[in-house]
């Protein structure tokens, strides 16, 4: 039998038995053998072995990082690492399986320290350049305590990224100033340094010049997004993603904005997705720092009883240093959809009246984007919606006023090519038309696309029965516009 002829899941069977992990050791297995015996096999092999590492998030064997240290020319490999996750140092099942304490000699001196891996502090010597954080950075790798596991996720995850030359991506499922009393360091460190030899020209594996993907998560802990500023410094750097973020920050913080002396233009993709809740004034502040922003993405969606707002005037504003770069923008709502059709029923089933407050203020003139290709927005976000007058039962089914729809006509750049908008409502249609009547005018003649996501709360039948929609497709064809009607569409799931 044949090995590259057998199927991938076979494979992998294959691959997982042949070297069992002793879960029971203390000490690391070096599986270089293991994947060699892939021969050319390493995109297989080498996500084999790291899964053995960190499942769930957590290290369940430190096999990985004892093959990463023997074999340096396999860990060249690794393109993508995902770090542990801070919660999982307090786990019961990862104290039981790594509590292994150190001893100390008569000198006072420690000995036997990290029995699990051998070339630990020859790898620390590269690593770290500071004697004192190289002793704790190797002491956090034996330590036990309830709440400092050996191998806590923090020196884990910044060895690791230190040890894989050609990583490429970078996820830190979590990243925090402190977790129960336990300093985060390292990471920092190491994209401290990072940055410094980069900066200078310096391109060693010290200098992470290969990772061009990062991805973080920012949570209430943040006093403000400014916090991952520093991890974005690094120029190597291409795309940034935030995810199932939120910051507690607003009011006088807000007003105070960034004040960051050095903008940062090597970013070009930037990216918030998967439940963030963050407020539109700190997004805006924190986008003034970004320079040369070819993509944003940003979805809104919270379940809380005081969700931050969500202003799309103000993440234009912080949008306004990327004008003349700016090619696609998404800017989502989510929240929106479940709005209309779950917070405003009564318990019965029937519609409540609307709360007080709902106004949103629109993304405004989009003009000075110039570059700008693919819009993707709310449709509240583009048109506003005013405060509900007082009973009404039903949100943005009132018909649009003939200057609204104007100004949203004339609020489009000439460059787009393609429009979506999401959580729509049947009035909608007289906003397509007044853009029909813009390109027969000659402007928006890049217009190729429009994509309707209606509310869900809107019937299949008030969808695509209804005969203002068949008659704006039709008129699309004609146009050379191709409009295109779905039932509603989450972004943050």
């Amino acid at each position: 039998m044949v090995l590259p002829k057998l199927p991938n899941e076979v494979k992998i069977h294959v691959f997982r038995h042949l070297q069992p992990i002793n879960w029971a050791s203390s000490h690391a297995t070096d599986l270089a053998n293991v994947v060699l015996s892939c021969r050319l096999f390493y995109e297989l092999a080498i996500p084999i072995l790291y899964s053995s590492f960190n499942g769930g998030g957590k290290a369940r064997t430190f096999d990985f990082l004892q093959t990463v240290l023997n074999r340096p020319d396999l860990a060249k490999y690794v393109r993508r690492l995902v770090g542990l996750c801070p919660q999982d140092d307090r786990n019961e099942e990862y104290a039981l399986q790594y509590g292994y304490g150190y001893t100390y000699n008569k000198r006072g001196r420690m000995h036997n320290l990290d029995a699990k891996l051998e070339g630990l502090e020859a790898a620390l010597r590269t690593a770290c350049t500071d004697h004192s954080l190289r002793r704790r950075w190797y002491r956090s790798l034996a330590r036990k305590s309830s709440r400092n596991m050996p191998g806590n996720w923090d020196s884990i995850t910044a060895l690791l990224v230190v040890l894989l030359p050609n990583l490429s991506m970078l996820r830190l499922l979590s990243y925090c100033e402190s977790i129960d009393d336990v300093e985060v360091v390292y990471m920092p460190y190491i994209f401290s340094r990072a940055v410094k030899l980069q900066n200078s020209g310096v391109y060693t594996p010290q200098s992470l010049s290969n990772l061009r993907k990062f991805e973080i998560c920012v949570d209430e802990i943040y006093p403000s997004l400014k916090s991952i500023i520093p991890f974005l410094q690094l120029k190597s750097i291409r795309h940034a993603a935030c995810f199932l973020s939120s910051t507690n920050e607003g009011g006088a913080q807000v007003e105070n904005g960034n004040n960051i002396e050095e903008p940062i233009s090597h970013i070009t993709h930037l990216s918030f997705t998967d439940c963030c809740d963050i407020d539109s004034r700190s997004l805006a502040n924190f986008l003034q720092v970004m320079r040369g922003l070819a993509s944003v993405l940003y979805v809104h969606w919270n379940e809380i009883e005081e969700p931050y707002p969500f202003i799309p005037s103000e993440i234009r504003r912080g949008l306004l240093h990327s004008k003349d770069t700016l090619r696609e923008l998404t800017l989502v709502n989510d929240t929106e959809d479940y709005a209309q059709a779950d917070e405003y029923e009564g318990q019965n089933g029937e519609s409540s009246h609307a709360p007080e407050n709902i106004s949103v203020s629109p993304i405004g003139s989009l003009l000075e984007f110039g570059q700008l290709r693919r819009l993707d927005v709310t449709a509240v976000a583009l048109v506003g919606r005013d405060d509900a007058p007082p009973g009404t039962k039903r949100l943005d089914f009132e018909p649009l006023g003939h200057a609204r729809i104007s100004r949203v006509a004339g609020s489009l750049p000439e460059s787009l090519e393609e429009l979506t908008l999401r959580a729509c409502f049947p009035p909608i249609y007289t906003v397509i038309d007044a853009l029909f009547e813009r390109k027969r005018e000659g402007r928006l003649k890049q217009l190729k696309r429009i994509d309707l996501f209606f509310q869900k709360d809107v019937s299949d039948e008030e969808v695509f029965g209804s005969e203002e929609g068949n008659k704006c497709e039709l008129k699309g064809i004609g146009m050379g516009i191709r409009v295109t009607r779905h039932l509603v569409e989450f972004l943050h799931e």
